[in-house]
């Protein structure tokens, strides 16, 4: 598998093959966004952080799945997905976290009630 070594106190330790994974695919996905942001000219720029990346992807991706599940209605798909996470991550560098919730909650809501916005409906793919 692998070994970490934390390098405040020096000790070893294995990390679990589902760790490794997850780590990977994370790298992927922040890549992914990164050379989105760099060929479009929108998201996140140098200010935004790796993990911040995965933070927004991972609470957009979860507000319209859980919304979803529970009106039991089809969420859009995960290229279109990718697109509304560009976009929040673009917004994310403007305004400040409580603006971005506020959004992400009024999106969702809109997505239940109308569908999803003709401003959304692109797909992003890697």
């Amino acid at each position: 598998m692998g070994t970490v070594i934390d390098i405040t106190t020096g000790e070893t330790r294995e990390v679990a093959r589902r760790q490794l994974r997850l780590a990977r695919l994370n790298r992927r996905r922040v890549a992914f966004f990164r050379n989105a942001a760099a060929t479009y000219g929108e998201g996140p720029t140098s200010w935004t952080s790796d993990d911040e990346i995965i933070r927004v992807h991972q609470r957009v991706t979860e507000a319209f799945y859980a919304a979803c599940q529970y009106e039991t209605r089809t969420p859009p798909n995960r290229w279109k997905l990718n697109f509304i996470v560009l976009k929040f991550l673009e917004v994310k560098e403007v305004i400040d976290e409580v603006a971005v919730e506020a959004l992400l909650e009024c999106e969702v809501e809109w997505y239940l009630q109308n569908g999803l916005r003709t401003a959304y409906d692109y797909e992003l793919r890697p």
